[in-house]
């Protein structure tokens, strides 16, 4: 039996450095189809144990749609995860050649991380209008915080019809999210689904929707780490420090955040649990912590039982009779 090989993949904007643990192939392509048609002829045959890719902000996407169609494992890791390995392989050095060796060598490790799969379209597609929403709602604030340092007069007006000008761009960013939604029947289904939770808007059910395709399909400790609120030790003899929450996707957390907050007003059961933790003497910061992962673990059941239905054939008639 043929040994077991790791292939690492440095992507950068223009170029995509290749390497394979063996050392058989070291070469460097462009990030283009043309480049993606010579990556694939020397993956052909070879004995692939794990294709790894640190992720890059975007620039890996045409990679990882390019393996993952040509049948090979392959994994994204995050930029964390990249440098703690390199410390641990004490590589000091660092070049494009050298990062993608050591992507190589994770190849071959036993990586919890998941084998990468790629997203159906519309969901990638409502990841980008998600983002692009997220992006402009920081730039209208940035704006609004310039417009109260300027002193009155022409500058401060520039920035209110920038302002003025960005609020309009971002309707319009909402408004193709919402005819996306609409237009997408299993995309539709999933945001109603959310969004019949109190506390849970478009917003929030949107981002749950691309950014966190894995809820109902992991157990409540697994999504709880995945988005970031699970609380972790950190015991080392003698020493107890208080548990943290550490890690897991900002994005969802933020919007998950806001969900919280809303639903210690508007959700009876949250507002219930949420009070009894500050008569217990929580701090707010702590229990809407706790908000937040037992509204994730809320979701993520009620995801559970949408996918089971659907498994079934229930869902479709109960969703008509609902109407």
């Amino acid at each position: 039996m043929a040994m077991r090989i790791g292939v690492g993949l440095d992507v950068s904007k223009d170029k995509v450095d290749v390497a394979f643990s063996n050392g058989d192939v070291k070469r460097t392509i462009e990030n283009s189809e043309a480049g993606m048609r010579q990556l694939l002829r020397a993956l052909d045959g070879q004995p692939i144990e794990r294709v790894v890719v640190e992720a890059t902000g975007g620039y890996e996407r045409l990679v990882l749609r390019s393996v993952f169609n040509a049948g090979h494992p392959i994994i994204r890791i995050q930029p964390t995860q990249f440098k703690h390995f390199a410390r641990m392989s004490l590589q000091r050095a660092k070049t494009d050649t050298i990062d993608a060796e050591l992507l190589a060598q994770m190849g071959l490790i036993g990586l919890k991380t998941p084998l990468w799969e790629a997203p159906p379209e519309h969901v990638e597609e409502l990841r980008d209008l998600v983002r692009r929403r997220g992006q402009m709602v920081r730039m209208i604030d940035d704006e609004r915080r310039r417009e109260k340092q300027a002193e009155p007069g022409f500058v401060q007006e520039t920035i209110r019809r920038h302002i003025a000008w960005m609020k309009k761009e971002k309707q319009a960013v909402e408004a193709e999210i919402d005819a996306l939604v609409k237009k997408t029947g299993d995309l539709k289904e999933v945001v109603d689904t959310l969004e019949d939770v109190k506390g849970v808007g478009t917003v929030t059910a949107t981002t749950l929707a691309c950014r966190l395709p894995e809820l109902g399909t992991l157990g409540r400790a697994q999504i709880a780490a995945l988005v970031g609120v699970a609380p972790m030790n950190s015991d080392s003899g003698r020493k107890s420090n208080p548990r943290a929450i550490k890690g897991g996707r900002s994005d969802v957390r933020k919007v998950l955040y806001m969900a919280a907050l809303s639903a210690t007003r508007h959700n009876p059961h949250i507002r219930e649990y949420y009070l009894h933790l500050l008569h217990r003497g929580k701090v707010k910061k702590v229990a809407l912590v706790a908000v937040m992962r037992k509204l994730l673990t809320h979701l993520n059941s009620l995801m559970s039982a949408f996918y089971l239905e659907k498994a079934q054939g229930t869902r479709p008639a109960a969703a008509a009779a609902a109407r």
